[in-house]
């Protein structure tokens, strides 16, 4: 016991970094005994030296390098005289070899590779996605055919296959074969096998001798017990290469036996931006509210979850970690002996999956869709994130309402249509994909600058893989925009992490800034664009056209009768869950409500609106006074409110009825109304607030302006003056130019 817990100790201080030069003093010391107590092992590492420093590696000698006798007695393993002859090859010049061969390396692929050396060509090299890690596995590949050794990559998809393929190729590495995809490559006809775990699992290429490199890409993915096998305990280099070195399960202690430990190398979002791997980026948070009746499963399926959670618990499952929780609840819900046990199992999963949905499917987060529109359209491509594959279609086809090229890419399409997808990003013939998880790991897409997370998780590995996306080194060196959407008070909203499972800090550390939202209109691109007037108050000289935002062309301006959209039947047109649940995320309130607010809606539209054509085929966008309808033939698709406040269509048009009655008891006696001046609204013109009342009053209180507040031209200042402020609340004016405008009418 003593001799063991003096290893123990050992390990404890010496378990940082792996020192090679200590390790080979003490490999050589059991080589050349052939059989070494642990009291006189302790003794004789204590004493080892480093001119530097470093420390030497307990976990790698004790579970790979040595092998126990009786009696306490270790000796060197198989493994270990393995490790004695790597590390008797020096670590090259890395950087100066990939300068010859005409790619140069990053500073951080050259200490990468010295470090793996280092620790006797065996580790793992951890390096955010977006950084460049696959050439870390290129070099180390062309080292190894230089040593003789045979080559194995091992990938979890057919799409990393092909990418690695191409790779090895281009760095003109000859002798490349696949394994994937009924194709069958070994050692026999080829010096390097690119393959998919599935392919490889059952029978790893192998070498008598052992002199096989071992490529492990995502290798966080192999610490099952299955796809682990794949890492066959006769490679004698290895090189694991992964964005994040965890797992929720003990997994991954096998994947730190047959590496030797901790990463060897890491380099994070922060360290990568500074040396210029990365994109710079900047951070927008949107929380969004769940409806009543969403909270109200919400509240639900969290509570199935606290009570089946703890009845498992109480009844032996593992609390930590959660993936090996979850597998076991997995097991009993399949069948336990125990049928309490089984139906809290099934609760769990139950509750589990029920809370996800309600998460996903959140109205609000539709409706958000719609007005980062423009953000999106104003990008040079995006890709947005979501957890099911019927929500990514939801969200493309929302984005196409708005005028935005977007298509949803999932596991349900052929390969060959994903690969079509990404090249119409690539090529500009898409502004945007919409992806559940299928982008999360491994492909290669183009190089967009902005990404949305509409259905997010606390899984840091899927944030890093996400971050990756967008975050890749643009060649113009422009910075990208990472956006998540997350539904407040709920197990993804990212400000209520205690910094272990959550993901805000992993996502605001290294931004340039970060910058949170209360509503989705804020977040927009540009300010709304809906200036009422400015063509009328720029001729009279009352603002100067050059500092206001025209409204673009097929927007609100030119309300006409369209017949496409009067020969629609608001009564015949079926409803949309859709288009209800973004009306009830605005305003919220009973489907019931909701289906009847958007008849009405159309009603009205069908005498007077403004139409385009939106780019999915069949799909008209019909818009007045700050309102939208998305509309086909026998459907409504869905809507859109623009305005700052919740009020509906209807409501609005009640009060600009109710104004327009206060107007004429003004005209007819103004000694019994309130007699502040207003103009003559239109009846769908939204009433003026508290701010417009206020400057017409301020009109009416100027002094020398009684005899014109009487005069023909009242009417005409008034709303000169209703314009203004509109202006300057839609942020087209500044305070400045809005002073100066104002007394130009004024005086």
């Amino acid at each position: 016991m003593r001799q063991r817990e003096q290893l123990g100790v050992l390990a404890a201080e010496n378990g940082s970094a792996a020192c090679r030069d200590r390790l080979r003093q003490v490999l050589s010391f059991v080589e050349d005994r052939g059989l070494v107590g642990r009291d006189e092992l302790v003794e004789f590492v204590n004493g080892t030296t480093c001119p530097v420093g470093h420390d030497v590696h307990w976990a790698s000698l004790s579970n790979m390098l040595l092998e126990a006798r009786a009696g306490d007695a270790l000796v060197l393993s198989a493994g270990g005289g393995d490790w004695l002859i790597e590390n008797g090859r020096p670590a090259p010049e890395w950087a100066k070899i990939a300068k010859e061969s005409g790619s140069p390396l990053r500073a951080w692929q050259a200490r990468a590779l010295r470090a793996w050396c280092d620790h006797g060509r065996r580790g793992v090299v951890q390096a955010v996605t977006g950084t460049g890690k696959s050439r870390v596995g290129v070099e180390a590949a062309r080292e190894a055919l230089s040593h003789d050794f045979s080559v194995v990559v091992v990938v979890p998809t057919v799409d990393l296959v092909e990418q690695w393929v191409k790779t090895l190729r281009r760095a003109k590495i000859d002798g490349v074969g696949v394994s994937a995809d009924g194709h069958r490559a070994t050692f026999l006809s080829h010096s390097v096998v690119v393959g998919t775990v599935q392919s490889l699992y059952l029978e790893p290429p192998q070498r008598e001798d052992g002199k096989v490199l071992v490529i492990a890409d995502e290798c966080h993915r192999y610490g099952a017990q299955q796809w682990g096998l794949v890492l066959h305990p006769s490679y004698r280099r290895r090189l694991g290469l992964t964005a994040t070195f965890e797992r929720n399960d003990d997994g991954i202690e096998g994947l730190l036996r047959y590496f030797g430990g901790a990463p060897v190398f890491d380099i994070g979002f922060r360290e990568a931006i500074t040396e210029g791997v990365i994109a710079r980026y900047d951070v927008r948070l949107l929380g969004v509210e769940l409806t009543p009746a969403e909270r109200r499963d919400y509240d639900d399926a969290a509570e199935m979850l606290r009570d089946a959670r703890m009845k498992l618990l109480a009844a032996d499952f593992p609390a930590e970690p959660f993936g090996a929780f979850l597998y076991e609840v997995q097991k009993a819900a399949d069948y336990d002996e125990d049928p309490t046990i089984e139906d809290a199992a099934r609760r769990y999963l139950k509750g589990f999956a029920k809370r996800i949905e309600v998460m996903t499917d959140a109205s609000a987060k539709l409706n958000a869709v719609q007005h980062l529109a423009r953000l999106v359209e104003a990008s040079s491509g995006a890709l947005l994130f979501t957890r099911r594959v019927d929500t990514a279609e939801d969200i493309a086809e929302a984005l196409r309402v708005e005028g935005v090229r977007a298509a949803p890419i999932h596991s349900d399409l052929s390969r060959a249509e994903r690969r079509e997808r990404l090249s119409e990003l690539r090529a500009c013939r898409l502004k945007a994909l919409v992806a559940p998880t299928v982008l999360d790991e491994g492909i290669d897409v183009p190089e967009i600058d902005l990404a949305v997370v509409l259905g997010g998780s606390k899984s840091r590995r899927q944030m890093i893989q996400r971050m990756g996306r967008v975050l890749r080194q643009k060649p113009d060196g422009r910075k990208a925009t990472f956006v998540v959407v997350y539904a407040k008070d709920t197990a993804e909203d990212l400000t209520q992490s205690n910094g272990e499972e959550g993901c805000l800090d992993l996502i605001v550390d290294a931004a340039d800034s970060v910058t949170t939202f209360e509503s989705p209109i804020e977040m927009s691109v540009s300010p709304p664009t809906a200036a009422i007037g400015v063509e009328s108050l720029e001729e009279r000289g009352v603002v100067d056209g050059s500092t206001a935002q025209r409204r673009p062309a097929g927007d609100e301006s030119g309300q006409t009768v369209d017949p496409r959209v009067s020969a629609l039947d608001p009564t015949e047109l079926s409803m949309t869950r859709r288009a209800l649940r973004a009306f009830q995320a605005r305003h919220g309130g009973t489907e019931a409500r909701a289906e009847a607010e958007l008849r009405a809606m159309l009603a009205d539209f069908r005498q007077a609106c403004v139409v385009r054509e939106s780019s999915t085929p069949g799909v008209l966008v019909a818009r007045r006074e700050g309102f939208g309808l998305a509309l086909a033939s026998d459907r409504f698709v869905s809507y859109q409110s623009r305005h700052g406040d919740e009020r509906t269509w209807s409501e609005i048009r009640a009060d600009a009825a109710q104004e327009s009655v206060a107007q004429q008891v003004v005209q007819a006696d103004p000694d019994t109304a309130d007699p502040a001046p207003g103009g003559e609204p239109g009846p769908l013109e939204p009433s003026r607030g508290a701010e417009e009342r206020h400057v017409a009053r301020e009109h009416a209180d100027q002094p020398g302006t009684a005899d014109a507040a009487e005069g023909p031209a009242s009417g005409q200042i008034v709303r000169d003056l209703d314009r203004l402020v509109e202006l300057r609340r839609e942020g087209l004016l500044t305070e400045s130019e809005f002073s100066a405008a104002k007394a130009r009418i004024l005086f």
